[in-house]
């Protein structure tokens, strides 16, 4: 029996190419609500940081401290026979215990400041596409607003405490860890569009299956679909690969440990190949010489 879309095999493969467009948007739409509310799904982050262990105390010395060199004084007489050993080895001593004193203060200043600076920072941070979430042990997440143009910026995390960072951690490259604002921006567009461009796939897919119409309309947006969730999927990818890696280098000395989300990764990149998967699919059907 023919059915108005065409012969039973074409609206088989019809059928195919819409569902995996489908599931291009599940998993799109799962991507765009994690890190947007507390209750959002648990482990949908493109990358989590971990600051259960920053700073350490250990690896943080003060860059102020006094250094006093260990001193022998030689054994120096006068003409008389009276030493001078003793007079410069106490002095020396009082010095030694003044810097060693200072040392002390300065250190446990630092610490001070370093434990007030922890006080102040959530453990666990996990960033999504549109915002991030905080949290601590046993507490509930706090989630930052979602942005359409959204960019994580770990070093302005640090700089909202008031504990001035510059004067208790070692230098650290703030433009390595502070993210990638343009790319991140971009990567947002492109998921948005490709998202567009997959609804009128779905419809013009319809259209073709059942009414054989729309051929050339459903070949451009699923060329347009595909182009963009791929771009945007590789864009994420190497962007929080890079970021990682810059957070490790930087600060893992210090406690800090970064990771990225298996699970956002498998979502994005599941939505590329079926995207692409659906547009070949489109691609070897047989069109018609119109709309």
């Amino acid at each position: 029996m023919k059915l108005p879309g065409g012969s039973r095999l074409d609206q088989i493969i019809s059928a195919i190419a819409l569902s995996l467009s489908v599931v291009v948007l599940v998993c799109l739409s799962i991507v765009f609500v994690g890190c947007t509310s507390p209750s959002a799904p648990k482990g949908l982050y493109f990358m989590k940081i971990d600051l259960s262990e920053f700073p350490r105390f250990d690896h943080l010395v003060s860059r102020d401290s006094p250094i006093v060199p260990n001193f022998h004084p030689p054994d120096i007489s006068d003409g008389a026979g009276n030493s001078f050993t003793d007079t410069a080895s106490s002095v020396y001593a009082g010095a030694a215990d003044a810097s060693a004193a200072a040392t002390s203060a300065a250190q446990g200043a630092i610490h001070a400041q370093l434990t007030e600076l922890k006080s102040h920072l959530f453990q666990y941070y996990h960033i999504g596409l549109w915002g991030y979430c905080k949290s601590r042990d046993g507490s509930k997440a706090v989630c930052s607003e979602p942005r359409t143009f959204f960019a994580f910026d770990l070093s302005a995390v640090l700089d909202s405490t008031p504990v001035d960072v510059d004067k208790v951690l070692p230098k650290v490259d703030e433009k390595a860890i502070s993210g990638y604002r343009k790319l991140s921006h971009g990567i947002t567009s492109l998921y948005i569009a490709g998202f567009v461009s997959t609804v009128l796939v779905i419809i013009l897919g319809a259209r073709r299956t059942f009414w054989a119409r729309g051929n050339r309309l459903l070949a451009l947006f699923c060329i347009i679909s595909a182009v963009l969730i791929a771009f945007a999927t590789v864009g994420v990818t190497v962007m929080y690969s890079l970021f990682t890696a810059a957070i490790k280098t930087s600060l893992h000395p210090l406690g800090v440990q970064a990771g990225l989300g298996g699970s956002m990764l498998t979502l994005v990149w599941l939505a590329a190949s079926c995207s692409v998967g659906a547009f070949f699919i489109w691609l070897i059907q047989p069109f018609c010489c119109c709309i």
